[in-house]
């Protein structure tokens, strides 16, 4: 059911790219290809942080000015496990807990496994309360495909924009991912 319902949704985004385009690249780049980034949505500015960070930072109200969505490809995994990434998440939050300032306070959800006939999802969500009362919304997610396996963390001062712009660039990513080529070597 999940499958179809991701397959229908691929479909639908390639045949309406108005504001979001992945892009196929050659083995071979030209100059072009090479200052491009792999994904585009219309509204974020582009900033390529190497080596292999595709970092989106929003500059439209449609989503949320201020909101980042970064993104890296990585090799596929033959057996991803939730066990790994239930374990990389608890480090994850020690770490960042550590490093969080006086007053403030990092609350996790339980990271959530999704899976299909053509992607296993990990996905998790945290709040950063700060001490003037501000919040910052993150929400995480690993997907794995044969191909290909990919990190996306989007966040934002609003919760629906953090959830929203996660799911903009996951759609073209997984599309990208089932190409023949799959994300650019270069980067």
């Amino acid at each position: 059911m999940l499958g179809q319902l991701l397959r229908s949704a691929l479909l639908i985004c390639a045949f309406t790219t108005a504001g979001a385009h992945a892009q196929q690249r050659s083995e071979a780049p030209g100059p072009e290809a090479k200052s491009g980034p792999p994904v585009t949505i219309s509204g974020f500015r582009y900033q390529h942080l190497p080596p292999k960070i595709h970092m989106n930072v929003c500059e439209a109200a449609t989503c949320t000015l201020g909101s980042k969505v970064s993104y890296l490809f990585m090799a596929p995994s033959p057996q991803p496990t939730f066990e790994q990434y239930q374990a990389e998440r608890t480090t994850i939050a020690e770490a960042l807990r550590r490093r969080s300032a006086a007053g403030s306070t990092i609350t996790f959800d339980p990271p959530q496994q999704t899976k299909d006939k053509l992607f296993t999802i990990f996905k998790a969500r945290r709040v950063d309360a700060f001490p003037d009362g501000s919040k910052l919304f993150v929400w995480s997610q690993r997907v794995y495909s044969a191909r290909m396996a990919f990190e996306i963390i989007s966040s934002s001062p609003d919760e629906k924009a953090a959830e929203g712009n996660l799911a903009l660039f996951t759609m073209p990513i997984m599309l990208l991912s089932q190409m023949q080529s799959g994300p650019p070597k270069d980067r």
